[in-house]
Parts: C-alpha cells; sequence; structure tokens
C-alpha cells in the first residue's frame, strides 16, 4: 500500500499525463495549504484518509462558503482503495446560481444511475440533495487498477455533464457552469508549483508542462471580435513547435510566453503575416519582383514568405537526416565556402593578371573573371563569352564523382544534370576546387555541429537545389523541427487566388512522405515543389467581417475550425478585476456582457456577438466608459448599419435617444418637393456620450424622471433598480 501522500502524487501523475495526450483535458490542485497539507496535490485530510479534486468550475454554496457541486473522491483505508464521484447542493438554494445548480443535479441524477449505477442516496427529509455512484469494485488492492477504471466512469460522466449544462443554461441564461478552463487550470497549477517547492517538494519535472499532442496541420481559430483569436495564436503556435523549451515554460506568465514567441519568430521557425485584399500568389509564393541592382531596374523570380517557410522546413529533414547523407551534404557546403575564400585571395594576389586555372586539354586554361559572393565567372583562353559557374552544379559534380580522375572526357560533365553546358570551364573549375580539398582544405570542425549553424533563407535554397536527388530523406522522423505560418484575417484575401495550386498540396495526405504526396511545377521558376508534413498553418477569421465573403469551399475543407467564441467567464477568473470576481462599482461585467451579446444574438446571429477583451483590462469606471464609448457603441453601429432603434434595444434608454423636431423651427428648406413632409414623422436618434460634462439626459421610468449619467445608463441596460 502506497502511504497518503505518495497516493496523491500517484493520482497527480495519472491525470497530468492524460492531459499531456490532451491538451483540453483539466482538474482541480489544492490551492491553500493548512498545516500538514503544505505538500498536498489535492483537497482532504490525512487523518480522514480521502482526498478529492473536481473538474468542472460550479460556484455554489452561500456568503462566506464555497462547495464543489461535483467531486471525486479518493479513500485509502490501511489495505484497499476506492473512489466515488458525488453530486450535492443544498436543498434551499439562496440565489438564482445555487437554484440552477440543483435543478443541474437533479436532471443528471437519472442519467448518472443508469449509466454507473449509485452506491447512496439522501432521503427527501434531508436537507442537501445527493448522490455518489457506483464504481466496478468495492476495494481494490492495486492503484493503478482503480486509476483505470475511475477514468472510464469520467470519460462517461464528462459529456453527461456537458450536455446538462448545456440544459440548464437555456433555462438559467446566467448561471456559471463549465469544465475548468485551461486559463484556469494555469493559475491553480501555477500556485501549486510554488507551494510545494516553497516547501521543500522536489517538484520531478514542470507540472504545468505543455502536453504533448499532435496539433491538426491546418486550423482556423473563428469567432466574433474581441475572443481572443489573435492572443490564441501565439500559445496555439508554441505549443505546435513543442520542444524543450515550451515544455519548460510558464504558461501562465504571459510576459515569458510572449518573449519565447518572438524568438521564434526572429529564427524564422514561426511566421506571422496578414491576409488582405491586395495579397497575391506572387507575394505567398512566388512571383517576378522589380530589384535596382547598380542604379539599374531588374527583375528577378522572388520566393513568397510560404515558400520560404516550406524550405525551410524542407532543409531540416536533411541536416537532421541519415548522418552519411547529412556529413558529405554540409562537408561540401563548408568545403565550396572555404574554396570560394580561397580562390578569392588567389585572385588578389595575382593582380594586375588575371588567374588562370588549368583545362582538361593540355596548353588551354581557363581566367577567372570575377566572383560574385558563390558564383565564379570564367573564360576560356580562346572561348568569345564569359561562362558563370555555380555552386549547386559544382555540388552535383562533387556528388557524383569521388576523384577527378573519375571524369574520363569532359562531356561526361553533361551527364550529371541540365546547365552544365560549359563543360571545359566546369572541369577547369571542378579540378582547382579537388586540389583545394586534398591539399590545403582542412576539417577543423565537426560537421554535425555545424549543421545546427543558422543558414539564410537564400543558402538554404541553394543548398536545396544541390542536393542530389538520390538521396532518399526519410520525412517520417518524429523529432524533426515544426515550422508554423499564423495568417491573421485569412478570409480578408481572396484565399483561391492566394494559395492557386497549392490549395490540394497543403492537404495532409498530400504533403511530401505522405501516401498521396504530390509536388507540382511552380509557374515561374519550373521548379518541382511540395509542401513538407512539418509546416503547420494556423489562421484566423473574424466572423463579423461583411466586408469579405465566406472562405472558398475547396480551402474550407482542408482547415479543421475552433471556435473562439466570448466567454464572460474569463473577465471574473483571468481580468483584472479576478480578485474581485469582475465585479465593478457593484456593475457585474460577465453578466454584462452575456446580456449584451443575448440582444444582438437575438436581433443578429451570435457571429456578431462582442469578444470578452474589451472587457478584460477595465480597472476603473474611465475604463468602463472608454470602452463603451470608443469599441462597443462604434461596434454595434457597424453590426446594424446605424439603425438606431435596433441599438437602442440593445443598450437602452440610457444610451440612444431620440431627437426633438419641431416642424415650425427645424422644418426644411423652402424648395417645392413633395416629399418633404414624407419625412417630417421620420425618428431620428442620438447616442449619449457620457463624456461630455455639460450633456444633460433624462430618461422618464414609471412616474419618475431621472436625470442619468453613465452608471444609471448601465443599470438601466441591465434592467436594475436605479436608486
Amino acid at each position: 500500500m502506497l502511504t497518503y501522500k505518495e497516493s496523491e502524487e500517484q493520482v497527480f501523475q495519472f491525470l497530468q499525463e492524460k492531459r499531456r495526450k490532451n491538451h483540453e483535458f483539466t482538474f482541480s490542485v489544492r490551492q491553500n495549504s493548512a498545516k500538514g497539507a503544505e505538500t498536498d496535490y489535492f483537497i482532504g485530510t490525512e487523518k480522514s484518509g480521502y482526498f478529492g479534486l473536481t473538474f468542472w468550475t460550479v460556484p455554489t454554496g452561500y456568503p462566506g462558503s464555497a462547495a464543489d457541486l461535483i467531486d471525486v473522491f479518493f479513500i485509502l483505508s490501511t489495505n484497499s482503495y476506492s473512489y466515488y464521484f458525488e453530486f450535492a447542493q443544498t436543498k434551499e438554494p439562496w440565489n438564482k446560481q445555487n437554484e440552477a445548480a440543483l435543478e443541474l443535479i437533479l436532471k443528471l441524477k437519472p442519467v448518472i444511475k443508469n449509466k454507473l449505477g449509485l452506491i447512496k442516496e439522501t432521503e427527501a427529509k434531508n436537507k442537501i440533495e445527493a448522490f455518489r455512484t457506483k464504481s466496478p469494485k468495492e476495494k481494490y488492492d492495486d492503484i493503478e487498477e482503480l486509476l483505470e477504471d475511475f477514468y472510464k466512469d469520467l470519460e462517461t460522466i464528462l459529456p453527461i455533464v456537458k450536455k446538462g449544462l448545456k440544459d440548464i443554461k437555456a433555462d438559467f441564461p446566467e448561471f456559471i457552469g463549465h469544465q475548468i478552463t485551461e486559463e484556469e487550470f494555469g493559475v491553480m497549477i501555477k500556485k501549486l508549483s510554488k507551494r510545494l517547492i516553497k516547501h521543500g517538494k522536489e517538484v520531478k519535472e514542470p507540472v504545468n508542462k505543455q502536453p504533448d499532442i499532435s496539433p491538426s496541420l491546418n486550423r482556423i481559430l473563428f469567432g466574433p471580435p474581441g475572443t481572443g483569436k489573435t492572443y490564441n495564436t501565439v500559445n496555439k503556435a508554441l505549443e505546435i513547435i513543442h520542444e524543450k523549451e515550451e515544455e519548460d515554460l510558464d504558461w501562465t506568465d504571459r510576459e515569458k510566453v510572449k518573449e519565447l514567441f518572438d524568438k521564434r519568430l526572429t529564427e524564422g521557425r514561426i511566421v506571422f503575416t496578414t491576409f488582405h485584399q491586395s495579397m497575391s500568389y506572387e507575394d505567398f509564393i512566388e512571383g517576378i519582383k522589380p530589384e535596382t541592382i547598380e542604379n539599374s531596374v531588374v527583375y528577378n523570380i522572388q520566393d513568397g514568405i510560404f515558400k520560404i517557410l516550406c524550405n525551410r522546413a524542407l532543409f531540416s529533414f536533411y541536416i537532421n537526416g541519415p548522418s552519411k547523407t547529412v556529413d558529405q551534404f554540409n562537408k561540401f557546403d563548408i568545403l565550396y565556402d572555404s574554396y570560394i575564400d580561397n580562390l578569392s585571395k588567389r585572385c588578389l594576389d595575382q593582380q594586375p593578371e588575371k588567374l588562370s586555372l588549368k583545362q582538361k586539354a593540355d596548353g588551354y586554361n581557363v581566367e577567372v573573371i570575377s566572383i560574385e559572393d558563390q558564383t565564379i565567372r570564367t573564360k576560356g583562353s580562346t572561348a568569345v563569352n564569359e561562362a558563370l559557374i555555380k555552386k549547386e552544379k559544382i555540388g552535383l559534380l562533387y556528388n557524383e564523382f569521388k576523384n577527378i580522375e573519375d571524369i574520363k572526357r569532359v562531356l561526361d560533365i553533361r551527364t550529371v544534370g541540365q546547365g552544365l553546358g560549359w563543360s571545359s570551364n566546369y572541369w577547369a573549375v571542378f579540378n582547382d576546387f579537388k586540389i583545394f580539398e586534398k591539399e590545403v582544405f582542412e576539417e577543423k570542425i565537426t560537421y554535425k555541429e555545424d549543421q545546427r549553424k543558422r543558414y539564410s533563407d537564400q543558402k538554404i535554397k541553394e543548398n536545396l537545389n544541390s542536393l542530389p536527388d538520390k538521396y532518399n530523406i526519410s520525412f517520417n522522423k518524429a523529432d524533426i523541427p515544426r515550422y508554423v505560418l499564423i495568417i491573421d484575417e485569412i478570409n480578408r484575401g481572396n484565399v483561391s487566388q492566394i494559395f492557386g495550386e497549392l490549395i490540394t498540396l497543403i492537404e495532409e495526405d498530400k504533403r511530401l512522405g505522405k501516401t498521396e504526396r504530390l509536388k507540382i511545377t511552380l509557374p515561374y521558376s519550373k521548379e518541382k515543389f511540395g509542401v513538407p508534413p512539418n509546416v503547420y498553418i494556423l489562421g484566423t477569421m473574424n466572423t463579423a467581417d461583411r466586408s469579405v465573403e465566406a472562405l472558398d469551399t475547396a480551402l474550407r475543407r482542408r482547415f479543421c475550425f475552433e471556435e473562439m467564441a466570448p466567454n464572460p467567464e474569463l473577465i471574473a477568473s483571468e481580468g483584472v478585476l479576478n480578485k474581485d470576481g469582475g465585479i465593478l462599482d457593484g456593475i457585474n461585467l460577465p453578466k454584462l456582457l452575456r446580456v449584451i451579446n443575448l440582444r444582438i444574438e437575438k436581433l443578429l446571429d451570435k457571429d456578431h456577438q462582442i469578444g470578452h477583451s474589451y472587457f478584460m483590462n477595465i480597472s476603473d469606471l474611465d475604463g468602463l466608459k472608454g470602452a463603451f464609448q470608443k469599441s462597443i457603441i462604434p461596434l454595434l453601429q457597424e453590426y446594424f448599419y446605424g439603425d438606431y432603434g435596433k441599438i437602442g434595444l440593445v443598450l437602452g434608454k440610457g444610451f440612444i435617444r431620440k431627437k426633438n423636431w419641431d416642424n415650425k423651427i427645424d422644418s426644411f428648406a423652402d424648395f417645392p418637393s413633395e416629399s418633404s413632409y414624407d419625412f417630417d414623422d421620420k425618428d431620428v436618434y442620438q447616442i449619449i456620450d457620457y463624456s461630455d460634462k455639460g450633456l444633460v439626459h433624462e430618461v422618464k421610468i414609471g412616474d419618475k424622471t431621472i436625470e442619468m449619467n453613465f452608471m444609471k445608463a448601465i443599470k438601466l441596460l441591465m434592467k436594475e433598480a436605479i436608486e
């Protein structure tokens, strides 16, 4: 038998393992410690022989006291273990929240009883409504066996409770109840970690370790404005990268998260872009772009952001591939760089004459005219035109011929690949290159170590072009670095035009190395191109944006969609006012947001609701007033096309008033128009600006006329009594 604390730790590690496999799996842990419980993971006491936790946030209880509506308890006796789920709530609820909680467990009871069976139910005369579930075995000798049965029961209960919560909220819209969010879980785990370390308990691994998941290759976060879509791409991109730094990261420290995100941007592992109406295929994949070189405009084929990222991702397979390939690949790269340095020095020493390299035919030489970057400009002693000797072509020769003697005839050079028409010039440079390798070059560094150095995107492209096709690198290597493209506002661009033929290539089974892998020939460069399996696309889509059409159907079916809905509860748990439960001077901000969104959904649809982010940083009344004047009211004007009648239905008489029109004083100009009388009875509305100190706005409520201010307008919006 394990001790009490050993049992707690084993349960905790079991739950953490489940979370690593599913990042949406959350649970509660002990937040505060009584004497003797400083290193406990869960609520309970060793003396009573039990500890418990929950998987839901459902505030219940009475003033000054709180309790969980649903718990699981683990019982430890001298020679066995047991567990049960308990549902409990007072039969005398003191407010709507508690009333709804009681209604919830009453609805859950027959369903749970049918699925799992019950071992205990309270009698009708009892003041508490409670029941406990039956487990497959009454007692367990092995805690691991118990945990497996417990988890099967949990998988049965979770969807039942989820449906129950949804049904209750339909009857009680203000009811607070949900599975513990990742944000709530992060706060709890951070507190636990600090407490364990403080009281001398060794933390074997980061307790908020990011789960090892296999994310979708193509995903879009969608929802109304202000729901944290762009904000969440930071976390989700790092979850995809999922390396040691991500595993050790404190995900509740936003500053540290953003710091690591910025580092990944600098490394080129994450690329962030925003789609817009003028975004094109040429910007995204490749196109012909003008460049100014030595005061002259030239047009060259340039790679777009997605192609560059794919090149980086593909390159990572080669430098992390089989050692023989890696060594040979990196050796040539380093060798060629050293050769160019050596050749440049020899050319400089030879001035004013040109450096001559021996041709295969006796008595003939090739002159080195210049070296531009890594390209060597040459001219044969009897030739009229110059020839450009390029790195990738020398690379092909290097991979094909071990020694210069292996080239029996100059024309053998042409068998290696296209673009090797200047055979004599290539032979001369390659011969000099092999002499340098044998007599001058020293392998001063280990290729395996050097492969980790950062390559420029131009160098990556050159190296990929010089790699021989005979190296069939495996695309199934698990620890290959991942790369992420974040596309903000993906639906604002013409996605069919931007992606072009790559719409097909981004599918999972069409990626390089997959069963249905595809390569296409790009229209400008004529290069063969495929999308590597370690490139992830993460997009955001604002559902309230009327200025763009819906996503192209062909692209829509290649993405999975994750809804980011308004979450008023985050204002209370994660906002600036979290210590006050989201209450500002008596104003319940989560409730305020729910009321506004309920009305918007009724008048329009749920895609045009308002996100919680507008309320997250509000700390005082001026901040709330600014949010209404600068964000919420303008958004409603946008949503309802200036229909102030509907805006008034959302905000109430405290924010919208009808302007007076005196047919005599405010009449139209004298003009013979028959239509002027049609407008005399038209209502004109005004938005109340409470930042105007000279404002006087009175509203008649019942038989009283009340002079309004911002606070009163909010209460009127929420249908609360105004004193």
